[in-house]
């Protein structure tokens, strides 16, 4: 049986050139998709092959796009058509049979943490943001990290559903009659607490990362802004830019995984670590008061602009607190 992916999609529109007809009442889609795949809309082929790249008209309103290929999980996205729009969506199938319990291992000794007083002025101007913005990630320190094995994967409903069942645990606030929506058995877990993701980590025998190994295998051997690269490009990540509008499938985006396999480590949701609240050494920032209470979390989020996505980004969190935007991944 296929397994579908339900994402809403909040897409970016332009105005369109012309219209099919005087009324507005249609818009346009413009469709890729890797790898190519048999395109559908509201039940309707869009192509007769096989497809990389679809235009059509369509009535507005919020309709279901669908892509199908072998070897890969089939995708329903459903997307709100504007009249007179031209709407641009791009569709990346994940293969089938992914083991989201895959862990990576990450050598220790010396490694670099932060980011440099003298690179702020190229990050505003490739990545975004303000100078103030990266102030809390600085200064650039180099560090002793031992080895240790990271997930892939950021844990997925379907793991922590098991975690709740097995220790009869609380159940999200959002899930329903103690079940995660329908077809999100890949996506993050979210609206955990920092405490949850503790208990989680405890029963599967692991803990939560320190955000200096976080970090470690975010960044790899290489100074980069992103888990993919210097700069951002489309494609690789669930950030602001993307027009989600929430979560998606873990390991989407399969160029934008670390040179060590792990997925999502900018964008998606972000992630709790173990670490408490603090500022490095020399930071010209200031310590807000009561925020040494509160937890680290790593890796920006679908709401998040590009700048809040970096490596070295860092952000804080009251730990009894839950979010639909924080999920979290472990390490061993």
């Amino acid at each position: 049986m296929k397994k579908y992916l339900i994402l809403v999609v909040m897409v970016s529109s332009i105005l369109s050139a012309a219209t099919a007809n005087a009324g507005g009442s249609v818009g346009t889609l413009k469709i890729k998709c890797k790898p190519k795949a048999y395109i559908s809309v509201d039940g309707s082929h869009a192509s007769l092959k096989a497809s990389s790249k679809v235009s059509i008209v369509v009535d507005a309103g919020i309709r279901r796009v669908s892509a199908v290929a072998d070897g890969y999980l089939t995708e329903v996205v459903k997307v709100d058509v504007k009249p007179n729009k031209v709407v641009k969506l791009e569709i990346f199938l994940v293969k089938e049979g992914q083991n989201r319990n895959e862990m990576a291992k990450i050598s220790g000794g010396e490694v670099e943490i932060g980011v440099a007083a003298g690179r702020i002025d190229w990050l505003v101007k490739q990545v975004g943001g303000k100078p103030k913005d990266y102030q809390e990630a600085q200064p650039l320190h180099t560090i002793t990290v031992k080895s240790f094995s990271i997930d892939k994967y950021e844990v997925t409903n379907s793991r922590y559903q098991k975690f709740v069942k097995a220790k009869g645990y609380p159940v999200p606030k959002h899930w329903k009659y103690g079940e995660y929506p329908d077809g999100d058995e890949d996506y993050p877990v979210v609206e955990v607490t920092w405490k949850d993701a503790q208990a989680y980590c405890k029963w599967a025998k692991k803990r939560l990362p320190t955000e200096e190994e976080w970090e470690r295998a975010a960044r790899g051997n290489r100074d980069k802004a992103f888990s993919f690269g210097p700069k951002y490009k489309s494609g690789r990540a669930n950030i602001a830019p993307a027009n989600l509008g929430g979560p998606t499938i873990t390991g989407r985006y399969e160029r934008g995984a670390t040179t060590d396999g792990c997925h999502d480590m900018s964008g998606n949701v972000w992630e709790w670590t173990a670490s408490d609240w603090k500022l490095y050494p020399g930071s010209p920032a200031a310590l807000a008061p009561g925020t040494e209470k509160m937890k680290v979390v790593r890796g920006g989020s679908y709401k998040d602009p590009a700048f809040m996505a970096t490596v070295f980004s860092r952000h804080k969190l009251p730990a009894d607190q839950a979010f639909p935007n924080v999920g979290f991944r472990c390490v061993r």
